[in-house]
């Protein structure tokens, strides 16, 4: 095999080790962040991670206690600290700054150890809202023990907090050790979602096989206000013109402005902002451009907006993968608004989404409406 030589998942776990060489206050300091890293993997740039300051796993030399090193770490700027939080209710919450994670990255290394994987009973938290657990739910555990390395897989990520991304996630997917979470919006989160997207090519439905594929709605957000019925009658032609010929989020873009870019300021307006940043009602200059070009959609739009388009996109999204695992025993999994199957299955897959009135990139000329 062509990993056969290198560190497995499947056969090694993996850890982050703080430079040994460094003087050991700073080493507790960086250890302090390298945790914060490793708990937030989800979305560590935008979140607070909340953990409580016992729970660092630090050994007290008697150089430095646990809050010491968080209050070094504040004082060099590597961590942010949310002071909001309440006695009693919950932790105070911490994010890594750029400059932590380079500090982490360019002091540490990942290390292996033989270690073989034990299965567990994975720990269901569905949302108290929902009378009956989700059908979908209850098919990720046994999907998620399917996936195996794929082909591209020789060796793990050279950066410390990729490898053991990879590795942890993978091996909490093969034993099933994992809190697997239901939202509000029926969206759910488990050891998958928190891979990223250059990791995600190591995985395959066969051992060695060819990488997951990912089918895709194009123009999420915009499709799912249509889904949704946030779009007046009288705007809609012209907004699902901009979706079905790809210039949605370009036309609509700010001069200078990249794709990336527009899309989040747009998406952003669909979750009740695009507002000054000085704490006012100015409207910013891509909302006005989105209220001069659709004066009646834009005009009703409220914070709840964001909620509603995510729940629109979960009931679409979860009968397409209930249809492909039951109905026609084809290996998918949602994630958020794509469907990771086998390259040999997207045909399948992009067919299902055709009739949901769904674009993706692999669409062919037939879809002419999205409603």
């Amino acid at each position: 095999m062509p990993f056969s030589k290198a560190p497995n998942p499947s056969f090694h776990s993996c850890r982050i080790r703080i430079n040994r060489d460094l003087p050991e206050k700073q080493r507790l300091i960086l250890k302090c962040v390298s945790y914060i890293l490793q708990r937030g993997i989800y979305s560590e740039a935008h979140q607070f991670v909340r953990i409580k300051s016992t729970d660092f796993p630090i050994n007290n030399s008697g150089l430095l206690t646990r809050c010491g090193a968080l209050s070094s770490a504040l004082e060099q700027k590597l961590i942010y600290i949310d002071n909001t939080y309440l006695n009693g209710s919950f932790s105070k919450g911490y994010r890594v700054l750029p400059k932590g994670r380079e500090a982490v990255m360019r002091n540490s290394v990942p290390v292996f150890s033989s270690n073989k994987i034990e299965a567990e009973e994975t720990d269901f938290c569905p949302h108290p809202f929902f009378n009956d657990d989700l059908e979908i739910e209850r098919m990720y555990p046994e999907l998620l023990r399917q996936l195996e390395l794929s082909s591209l897989y020789d060796q793990p990520p050279e950066c410390p907090l990729e490898a053991w991304r990879l590795f942890s996630a993978f091996r909490q997917m093969k034993s099933g050790g994992y809190r697997l979470v239901v939202d509000n919006q029926q969206r759910v989160y488990c050891p998958l979602t928190n891979m990223r997207k250059e990791s995600r090519r190591f995985l395959s439905f066969t051992c060695g096989g060819p990488p997951l594929a990912e089918v895709d709605i194009s123009y999420s957000n915009p499709v799912m206000m249509i889904k949704a019925g946030f779009v007046d009658r009288w705007e809609k032609r012209e907004w699902g013109d901009l979706i079905l010929s790809g210039r949605f989020y370009e036309e609509l873009a700010l001069p200078g402005a990249s794709r990336k870019q527009s899309k989040q300021r747009i998406n952003s307006i669909f979750n009740g902002g695009g507002f000054s940043s000085k704490g006012g009602r100015e409207p910013s200059k891509t909302r006005k451009l989105l209220t001069e070009r659709f004066p009646k959609t834009i005009g009703n739009l409220s914070k709840s907006v964001g909620c509603s388009l995510m729940l629109e996109e979960s009931q679409i999204m979860n009968e397409i993968v209930c249809r492909l695992n039951r109905g026609l025993g084809i290996k998918a999994i949602r994630l958020h608004d794509a469907v990771l199957c086998d390259p040999k299955d997207v045909g399948v897959v992009v067919s299902l989404f055709e009739e949901a009135k769904l674009p993706t990139k692999h669409q062919s000329a037939a879809l002419k409406t999205l409603s």
